[in-house]
């Protein structure tokens, strides 16, 4: 590592601090259990308003190469995930326990997969590298959603703010509307993708080079393998925590477009996506924490553009909150509509 780099990757290692809380919660056990949920929810919305906002990039070119020190930071991400689960699935199937204590253990967990290990994911598949895509859908794997790796990739990108997009969420609708929409959407696109995709190359959809039934089988099998070495309680807390993980990619799914809409001309084309179909908040924390997913909009309008090169811009809309506050937010929906609507109405006025 050059010492330069080094020290500007060295933020983005507080993302480790939520495994972190998810390991202590597991070592201590009893109330412990609830440290992530208690880190993520609690304290980082705290650290967010007191440490503040702040862009702190220069430009940078959209095509910049990702730094060495700062894909490292994500490929460990991988290790600390599986070591967490691994130790998730022993725990809960070696250790009495109460049922309060069992719920904090999976929540904990669900949430080192939805906000660490989903988030990490997201930034490799979109590398060029095949290691690096391979370690994104690793990470899918422990959040039995690695369907995300297709739509998200090849089906979001391109439709994202249009009725063709599944996890772009309208105006007015609620969190608790939008969530079976998106999980049952983001399915169903992902399998139309591969089908796609596979007709242009001539083969049928039920072949072995479709990757949702690559995928199928992946998660089939680290199922049976978590079943045959912790039990039945051990792949209980794999399925449900996987559940956990992806319910929170897709509230998160809901804040960052909610309301946003391209526009549509006559041949149902929808104009470029541009800073304003996607909401930003620049906290550092956040920022750090999340490896800059809260820079939204610089990630729509450049995909392939590394995590430590993307930048802020007033051109597109802000959040209100950061990211933890924000979630809390989406689950109320009566305070959510209250708080939001006229902000994405300002933004996208809606259709007379």
């Amino acid at each position: 590592m050059t010492g330069c780099s080094a020290w500007q990757a060295l933020p983005y290692s507080l993302s480790f601090t939520i495994p972190l809380s998810v390991a202590i919660g597991q070592w201590l056990g009893g109330g412990f259990a609830y440290l992530a949920p208690g880190y993520v929810f609690g304290l980082l919305p705290v650290a967010d308003w007191l440490v503040g906002a702040g862009s702190g990039a220069a430009t940078r070119p959209s095509r910049a190469a990702p730094a060495p020190e700062f894909s490292a930071l994500l490929r460990l991400h991988v290790l600390v995930q599986y070591a967490l689960l691994a130790s998730g699935c022993c725990l809960v199937a070696s250790r009495a326990m109460t049922w309060m204590e069992l719920v904090g253990q999976v929540l904990s967990m669900g949430i080192a997969s939805g906000a660490i290990a989903i988030n990490v994911a997201h930034e490799l598949i979109h590398r060029s590298r095949r290691l690096d895509q391979f370690l994104g859908r690793l990470l899918l794997l422990s959040s039995a959603y690695t369907h995300f790796a297709v739509e998200h990739v090849r089906g979001h990108h391109r439709f994202v703010g249009t009725d063709r997009d599944p996890v772009s969420a309208r105006l007015g609708e609620s969190f608790w509307a939008f969530y079976p929409r998106a999980v049952t959407g983001s399915l169903r696109s992902a399998w139309a993708l591969e089908c796609e995709r596979l007709r242009g190359l001539g083969l049928p959809a039920s072949c072995w080079s479709n990757s949702m039934v690559q995928y199928g089988f992946a998660t089939a099998g680290v199922a049976c393998a978590t079943l045959f070495a912790w039990g039945l309680p051990g792949l209980i807390f794999y399925l449900v925590s996987a559940f956990v993980g992806f319910s929170l990619l897709e509230v998160v799914n809901y804040v960052e477009h909610y309301g946003l809409r391209r526009s549509v001309d006559g041949t149902d084309r929808p104009e470029s996506v541009g800073w304003q179909h996607s909401w930003n908040v620049d906290y550092r924390v956040g920022r750090w924490v999340l490896f800059e997913l809260t820079r939204h909009s610089d990630h729509h309008m450049h995909a392939s553009k590394p995590y430590e090169h993307l930048e802020f811009s007033e051109l597109g809309p802000e959040l209100p909150a950061g990211y933890p506050a924000m979630i809390l937010l989406a689950l109320v929906p009566w305070l959510w509509h209250r708080v939001m609507d006229p902000l994405a109405s300002a933004v996208c006025p809606p259709a007379k």
